[in-house]
């Protein structure tokens, strides 16, 4: 038991370390990140407008956000793999291929979640929502609140597009039936414009953008769920 505590904490006290070195990182090159985590909203606010910030606080509070959050992300795989490295010893070969193939599975839908709002849905949204006002009226988003709401929209992305794995792990388990999930449909849909309303602002135009993917999610766990059936059917 002890051997194991010491296992623990040695993997821990790596990912510690990991996780300093990104934030000592990110926190040199705030300025980069920040424009980065802005691009979706820059690009498509009007040339009178500009990012402004109401507090004074800001200038310090986004910057520390911004390399903690940025340091959390970049050391997600090595916490990932410290701890595929603890647990695949206590694994049969059939489990360590399953549990290898559903950290790649579940880490790429994460990242495509991600990358979707980012490149799609929030260059659309900004588009619309700076030029949904008269000329006359002149934009100035705060930059916290902005940030804020780009990564409150990443990470919801990113959680959501987990759906097709937690319904093909459902079937494994045989907790639920392809045709249960079928028969569900119609209430995921209404369940999906729910949730999307829960998650996002209070804005209708931002539910709707997480609602029709988490649709399109699962129509796609439905395909997932068949395509597990039959290779369980064949094996």
């Amino acid at each position: 038991m002890l051997m194991y505590l010491n296992e623990l904490r040695q993997r821990l006290l790596a990912t510690l370390i990991w996780f300093g070195l990104w934030f000592l990182i990110s926190w040199w090159h705030t300025r980069t990140i920040l424009s980065f985590i802005l691009t979706p909203a820059l690009k498509v606010l009007p040339e009178s407008s500009m990012l402004i910030t109401t507090h004074v606080t800001t200038a310090l509070y986004l910057p520390l956000k911004l390399a903690i959050d940025t340091a959390l992300l970049a050391c997600m795989p090595m916490l990932l793999w410290q701890l595929w490295r603890f647990i695949v010893p206590a694994l049969y070969p059939s489990e360590q291929i399953a549990a290898k193939w559903f950290f790649i599975a579940s880490s790429g839908l994460f990242i495509s979640g991600m990358l979707v709002c980012f490149y799609g849905v929030l260059p659309f949204f900004f588009s619309l929502s700076f030029h949904a006002l008269p000329l006359y009226v002149k934009i100035l988003p705060d930059v916290g609140s902005t940030v804020h709401f780009i990564a409150h929209m990443l990470l919801i992305f990113g959680v959501c597009f987990e759906l097709p794995i937690l319904c093909v792990l459902l079937i494994r388990q045989e907790k639920i039936t392809l045709m249960q999930l079928i028969m569900l449909r119609p209430y995921a849909i209404v369940g999906a414009f729910v949730l999307g309303m829960l998650l996002t602002p209070p804005d209708v135009l931002a539910q709707i953008m997480l609602a029709l993917p988490l649709w399109a999610l699962y129509e796609l766990s439905l395909l997932a769920c068949r395509w597990q059936l039959k290779n369980h059917k064949n094996s």
